[in-house]
């Protein structure tokens, strides 16, 4: 029998196996040391996708595809010194190597007709002149409908800096951090107190993933060990079985850390659970060798022999439990997404590298401590006597009442299946984040006061050489569109240059009900004089060479997976109207990760076919009877379908 053999290999070179070990050990730990905690958000769904590079391609034509959103709390912005505090504040952040541009109220344009002429100022403009009248600043501001609910509130008493950092892709998350203390330093210089400040955007969510990764390896990992140990101790009520659960567990953790940190250095959010899922992997084979050693003394065996009867039969049993576990993890590289194909490569080979550590150290532990003595009560102390009764009892309970046992069993798999149908799959990355952690507090700040950070974006691209694609017949698409889509509950507001359009047009007119104008000359005027008078903003809308639009929607939910849906649906009004006219394209982050949520679905889906398919063929190798093996998949099962409806009937 092959692990019978190998153990009594291992026992007969345990001198040479300690030292190979102590080596890998101490290299493996070198290799930690090059980690770097660092969660990128981006990296960890998308990788190199394609649509993803598309999407950074669009974005920073027309701004920037890393922003950092802050929304402040500050009802004095419209005090003189406050505003010229600001404004220092803006050009010091604007300043920055690693910033692209700053857009806030200041940008905005006032747009009105004086003495008879069309007057086109930058609100910082505005507040620069001499003669300038705060209270009649801040009506024109809030007056905007062109900026209420983004850059500031309906009620004047707050407002957001929409920073955007120079495209650099490779940029290390680790350097985020740095870059988030730099913007904000200078609005604490200028005295708003760090509780007025509200962050959103990918980039504080990638720092708070950073941080949430570190938390989990600081704090979650020795919980978890510490609890584990706990339970060995009160299992067996002796500490010779915890010193060696937790010191090969330690051990085939820092293998399995070393490899993951040799593939990828930087340890994302998902990859800092594998601390504390090895740990319980590795608990389970080394709970059962201990075990069984103490069985086998107590059926009276001596040393050696215990040793290799008891690790060769249970390390068997574990070999089969290994490998079962072994294709559980790495069915997750069926999900088309970085950081699941990474987690179950990096959580497969930890499983089998804690099966290998387990049956080689621990009967290498058992040979060099003193035997235990033991009685026929030494396995019932405590926690042993506890779990015997348990199972004894489930055991009589099947037995004497099967019937009315399968009846229960049924039932509570019937209602699970139930739950699992009503199952809607939904996420909102800041909703999994505590009440009181500053992101998610910042989620409810911008919601209460502004339109939410959710936008999704359509460029429209002119495809062939023709008429000019900010025609009249264009921008009425546009407008007609926009109207479609405003009449909906989950969109809070569409915009695009025909809005700024039609507000130059109404000015010039001076007819309210002017709506867009009728002609290409018009429109070429318009947007003429706009440049001319000093109008900003118009690069974050329209293309230098006039062939791409940007559209923008403002979605009333931060929810991702509905986020795609709506953007699917968005599209599919735009190509309607467009048809023919130019090419539309949909994106955006929170559309993107929405989209991608429904692959991550599937692969589960494919995943846990697979894992069940595995999983019934071993349990086919070890029972040799086909029909036990189909019966032992419900009890494997179960505990999935109970769990599935759980979170089905509470969401």
């Amino acid at each position: 029998m092959f692990v019978e053999r190998y153990i009594e290999w291992v026992l007969s070179h345990r001198k040479w196996v300690l030292a190979l070990c102590g080596v890998v050990t101490i290299v493996a730990m070198g290799i930690l040391s090059q980690g770097v905690i660092a969660s990128s958000l981006i990296q960890l769904f998308f990788g190199e996708s394609d649509a993803y590079d598309r999407y950074r391609e669009l974005a920073n034509d027309f701004s920037a595809s890393d922003v950092i959103l802050i929304a402040i709390d500050d009802d004095s912005v419209f005090d003189e010194a406050r505003w010229m505090g600001l404004a220092t504040a803006i050009d010091k952040i604007d300043a920055l190597e690693d910033v692209r541009r700053v857009t806030s109220l200041m940008q905005g344009n006032l747009i009105e007709t004086r003495d008879e002429a069309l007057h086109i100022a930058s609100y910082a403009d505005e507040a620069s002149r001499p003669s300038v009248d705060w209270k009649q600043l801040r009506d024109w501001v809030i007056a905007d409908d062109l900026m209420k609910g983004t850059l500031v509130s309906s009620d004047g008493k707050a407002y957001t800096l929409i920073v955007e950092l120079t495209d650099k892709k490779e940029r290390p998350v680790e350097a985020l951090p740095s870059i988030l203390e730099d913007v904000l330093s200078p609005l604490y210089e200028t005295g708003i107190q760090e509780d007025e400040i509200h962050l959103a955007g990918f980039v504080p969510d990638s720092i708070e993933a950073t941080v949430q990764a570190r938390l989990s390896i600081i704090l979650i990992f020795p919980m978890t060990s510490l609890l584990l140990v706990m339970v060995v101790y009160w299992l067996f009520g002796q500490l010779w079985p915890v010193f060696v659960t937790a010191g090969v567990g330690l051990i085939s953790i820092v293998w399995t850390f070393a490899v993951a940190v040799l593939v990828d250095p930087q340890i994302n959010l998902m990859l800092a659970m594998v601390p504390a899922v090895m740990m319980v992997v590795s608990f389970s084979d080394i709970v059962h060798l201990c075990s069984c050693y103490i069985l086998e003394l107590q059926d009276g065996k001596k040393g050696h022999e215990a040793i290799v009867k008891s690790c060769s039969e249970v390390g068997l049993a574990c070999w089969f439990t290994s490998v079962t576990t072994f294709f559980g993890f790495v069915s997750m590289a069926f999900v088309p997404t970085p950081v699941f194909r990474m987690l179950g490569v990096i959580l497969g080979l930890g499983v089998a590298m804690a099966l290998v550590l387990a049956i080689t150290l621990v009967p290498i532990f058992f040979s060099i401590m003193k035997t235990p003595e033991v009685t026929k009560e030494t396995h019932l102390k405590w926690g042993g006597r506890t779990v015997s009764v348990l199972t004894n009892g489930c055991a009589a309970v099947g037995s004497r009442w099967p019937w009315a046992t399968t009846i229960v069993f049924g039932t509570v798999i019937g209602v699970c299946i139930y739950g699992i149908s009503q199952i809607q799959i939904e996420t909102n990355l800041q909703e999994r984040l505590s009440e009181s952690n500053h992101i998610r507090k910042a989620q409810r700040f911008i919601q209460k006061n502004f339109s939410g950070t959710n936008i999704v974006d359509i460029y429209i691209t002119q495809e062939q050489a023709g008429g000019p694609l900010l025609s009249p017949e264009v921008l009425k698409s546009l407008h007609e569109v926009a109207a479609i889509l405003e009449e909906r509950d989950d969109i809070d507001a569409v915009y695009s240059i025909a809005d700024l359009l039609q507000t130059l047009h109404i000015e010039m007119t001076g007819d309210a009900k002017a709506g867009l104008p009728q002609t290409q000359e018009l429109v070429s005027q318009y947007l003429m004089l706009f440049e001319m008078s000093g109008g900003e903003g118009l690069e974050s809308i329209v293309s230098d060479d006039r062939e791409q639009i940007r559209v923008s929607a403002r979605l009333s939910s931060a929810n991702l997976v509905a986020s795609g849906t709506v953007g699917d649906e968005m599209a599919a009004v735009f190509k309607e109207h467009f048809n023919g006219k130019a090419k539309v394209e949909v994106t955006g982050m929170s559309y993107l990760m929405g989209q991608w949520i429904d692959y991550i679905v599937q692969g589960q889906k494919n995943g846990f076919l697979f894992a069940a398919i595995v999983t019934t063929f071993m349990m086919w190798v070890c029972l040799k009877i086909p029909l036990a093996a189909l019966i032992s998949m419900i009890p494997n099962l179960l505990p999935i379908v109970v769990m599935g409806g759980y979170l089905g009937l509470t969401q």
